[in-house]
């Protein structure tokens, strides 16, 4: 009897020494009788439960980090709206406080006034990004002429700013998009160029095509970018210099909003840039079908 009952007591110690974190284990299989039939059968479920589990564990994992990138955009929004709002609270009160002239007045209610000037802005682009989180960030298409659209930002030198060239085709280059974002993209990308170039610099603003995208490119010969902070520029809140301040360098969700754009219109976005030579950045959109 003891012999016709030792397979079960091998089953039972097999069962016994698998649990949740050992579900790879499985119980061998001798025989083709009804032992083997209720060795396979256990066998294949815990195959499903492993499966189950490594489904359940790689869930959980993005959930933690989904957790996590959610964390560090309300922290990073918190931390960029205190800004003006500091600016805001401390010129209203002042200004209450009763003990300024009119001029000092004055340049307290401009303070407030540019402060809610770039909360405004601020809140826009988070509730852009926001909406590209939720994916819709596209609110309405159409034909877009990418020349006609960038001829737009063609300007000359002044105020301390470089000149911004525009190279392109005579032709129309035609992408079906938003053209509200795809301008607010293009924008961000002369933006950069024009705030990190000299006013002796240049700054060129080029259009190419072949069968199957636009290549819509920004290229300067400003300052350039650190190599080590390249793949970290389409980061939300991210700055190449952590020490400038907002109206120097803006809130770093410039190139994040191009790359949601880019990506809302099955186009991509890519930098190439070299310390003290120069930035480019190529945005590639699909041609209209």
């Amino acid at each position: 009897t003891s012999r016709a009952l030792r397979p079960v007591g091998e089953l039972a110690r097999a069962a016994e020494r698998i649990g949740q974190h050992e579900l790879s284990e499985r119980i061998p299989v001798t025989g083709d009788d009804e032992l083997g039939n209720l060795a396979n059968t256990f066998n294949q479920m815990l195959e499903r439960l492993e499966t189950a589990f490594s489904e359940q564990k790689s869930a959980f994992a993005k959930l933690e980090e989904q957790y996590e990138l959610q964390r560090r955009f309300t922290a990073d929004a918190s931390h960029e709206l205190r800004t003006p709002l500091t600016r805001i609270k401390v010129s209203a009160s002042s200004a209450l406080g009763g003990t300024e002239g009119e001029s000092d007045l004055k340049r307290a209610l401009e303070i407030v006034d540019r402060s809610a000037d770039d909360m405004d802005r601020l809140i826009r682009r988070l509730l852009l990004l926001a909406r590209s989180d939720a994916g819709q960030l596209i609110q309405g298409s159409q034909d877009v002429d990418l020349v006609d659209l960038c001829a737009e930002f063609q300007k000359p030198a002044a105020d301390g700013e470089p000149a911004v060239q525009i190279d392109a085709p005579e032709g129309p280059l035609f992408v079906f998009g938003d053209p509200d974002l795809l301008s607010r993209a293009i924008g961000n990308l002369v933006e950069n160029a024009v705030r990190h170039t000299p006013s002796s610099g240049h700054v060129t603003l080029r259009l190419a095509s072949d069968s199957d995208e636009i290549r819509v490119t920004v290229e300067d010969d400003g300052e350039g970018i650190p190599p080590e902070a390249l793949p970290h520029v389409f980061e939300r809140f991210f700055r190449v210099d952590s020490a400038r301040s907002r109206s120097e360098g803006g809130a770093g969700l410039g190139l994040a909003i191009v790359k949601s754009v880019a990506q809302a219109h099955g186009g991509s976005v890519a930098i190439d840039s070299e310390l003290g030579k120069g930035t480019k950045v190529t945005l590639r959109l699909p041609h209209k079908r």
